[in-house]
């Protein structure tokens, strides 16, 4: 049975500055549980390849933070919060087969069976009124089908899409980049956490305190990317999070969708290139079949 000793360990481990999930998942294997990993000598910590020197050096300090770790697990408890890892059994599936699948999780909500049929709809934070309008209305149409939206709730239209998602009574998963001790509602149309978990899930990868980072934003790309069956662009900068994104959705072969203006701004200049590509153009919300035969595949 998992105790909060348990899960504050865990944590404890996860608070490390500095320490990726990738490294994380290093140390479990090689030393079994959080404990062990806490108790392991700089020798055996630097032998494990790529671990930092910096990340070693902070090791002997975590057990003077444990009653501090403790207290925030229990407060993050009570608000309803609930954490898990990749070695527990109430870890979701859905997050088993994505690539460097985040080790440690907290979230609000639970996963659904019908979490598998997802689109992600992501773009620039900067967006345009119309952006805004497409981002809003396909998720909309989308969360209607029964189609679960993805996004990583950055402004602009990652926001739109789950707005969207919501008012169409559906689903959608909110990917952060952050700590899930920083979550705040950024739109009125979300009406309260707890409203979201009953529409969906609000998931973290990072320590609940950690603030936002550009390397998070960057490694959020992977989850949104891993947890839908194709990607919706709706507006991008030809230098930005959203090309990773679009990378990262080819590489994976998953369909790619891209909006086509008419007449495309500065902020959509990302996705006259992704067309020129190969990207699958989207002009009208008729195209919404295409998108949904896309995921039936």
């Amino acid at each position: 049975m998992r105790t909060e000793n348990d899960l504050r360990d865990w944590l404890l481990l996860q608070s490390l500055e500095g320490l990726g999930g990738r490294t994380y998942t290093k140390l479990i294997e090689r030393f079994g549980s959080p404990q062990e990993a806490m108790q392991a000598t700089k020798a055996q910590l630097l032998a494990i390849p790529r671990f930092q020197k910096k990340v070693a050096a902070q090791m002997p300090a975590l057990a003077e933070r444990r009653d501090e770790v403790e207290q925030l697990l229990c407060t993050l408890q009570d608000q309803g919060v609930h954490f898990t890892t990749m070695w527990h059994e109430d870890y979701p599936e859905i997050l088993r087969g994505i690539t460097d699948p985040p080790p440690v999780i907290s979230l609000y909500g639970k996963f659904s069976e019908s979490d598998s049929r997802a689109v992600a709809i992501v773009g620039s934070r900067n967006a345009s009124p119309r952006g805004l309008e497409i981002a809003e209305g396909f998720g909309q149409r989308l969360a209607a089908t029964g189609v679960t939206v993805v996004s990583g709730y950055a402004k602009g239209i990652d926001t739109a899409g789950h707005l969207g998602a919501v008012r169409g009574d559906g689903r959608t998963i909110m990917v952060l980049s952050h700590g899930i001790n920083h979550f705040r509602l950024r739109d009125a149309g979300f009406e309260s956490v707890d409203y979201l978990k009953s529409h969906g899930v609000i998931l973290s990868e990072y320590f609940p305190t950690m603030s936002w980072t550009a390397g998070a934003a960057m490694a959020r790309n992977r989850l949104v990317v891993g947890l839908a069956k194709a990607v919706l662009i709706v507006e991008c900068g030809v230098k930005s999070g959203t090309m990773d994104t679009a990378e990262r959705t080819q590489k994976a072969g998953k369909p790619l969708f891209v909006v086509e203006f008419q007449e495309p701004g500065e902020n959509a200049a990302g996705n006259v290139e992704l067309i020129k590509q190969g990207a699958i153009p989207v002009r009208t919300f008729k195209e919404l079949d295409r998108i949904l035969g896309a995921i039936a595949a």
